[in-house]
């Protein structure tokens, strides 16, 4: 692999793993910035933030550690992760644009980083 593909993978990694621990450790203050204010975060809303965080520090922390299988996943999650955020974005306007546009920024940029990782092998 070469030296810009591995940081390319790496910073998706980073991205994916700071999201993942922050979302998972204190859902509410992290998707404020996102535009959700925290009292309109419920319960099982927090503990959905927090399985999702969960599974996006895992695979941002095996990528970064080299785990090829973990970068083979990052492009469909995220891609499985753009569709909920479109439907989310659809929905009665519980979930404000503002967040929905972020996240899938935030999404997009791992898809991107990752797909030029793999144009660089």
């Amino acid at each position: 692999m070469s030296e810009h593909a591995e940081r390319l993978h790496r910073t998706a990694g980073l991205i994916a793993l700071t999201v993942g621990v922050g979302t998972a450790t204190s859902p509410r203050t992290f998707v404020r910035p996102f535009g959700v204010p925290a009292q309109e975060i419920t319960a099982a809303g927090a503990w959905g933030w927090r399985m999702f965080g969960i599974r996006t520090a895992l695979i941002g922390g095996l990528i970064v550690a080299g785990d090829t299988r973990a970068r083979a996943a990052m492009i469909p999650v995220q891609i499985a992760d753009q569709v909920t955020f479109v439907l989310a974005g659809r929905g009665d306007g519980g979930v404000p644009t503002r967040a929905v546009r972020m996240a899938q920024a935030v999404s997009g940029a791992l898809v991107v980083l990752s797909g030029l990782a793999y144009l660089r092998d």
